[in-house]
């Protein structure tokens, strides 16, 4: 009876380990397979400004985060880009000569 008893376990932890083993050899797999993830954020409109005297090179900008990331912001960057060209963001879009990505009349 001891003897079926010892074997019984011996059983139990060679099945236990090997299940832990094909575990971790189906994780493994799953990792090499996902390991060229591409995750892309795309915006939804892109932004053309017409040259335009330096007068009326004035933007109102509203940037709108579309994405599942609640931490996502990009309108730091967006507005920094937008003064590197010379343009200045206004918080009016009454008086701004370019709203919404259209030049007004």
């Amino acid at each position: 009876m001891k003897g079926n008893t010892t074997r019984n376990v011996a059983v139990s932890l060679i099945l236990a380990a090997l299940i832990t083993v094909l575990t971790g050899c189906a994780a493994v797999h799953t990792s090499i397979a996902k390991r060229n993830l591409d995750v892309q954020t795309r915006m939804s409109d892109a932004i053309f400004l017409d040259p335009v005297s330096l007068d009326k090179r004035t933007v109102f900008m509203q940037v709108r985060n579309t994405s599942d990331k609640p931490n996502f912001n990009l309108e730091g960057p967006i507005r920094n880009a937008i003064s590197a060209k010379g343009y200045r963001v206004l918080d009016d879009p009454d008086t701004a000569h370019f709203t919404s990505c259209k030049h007004k009349s």
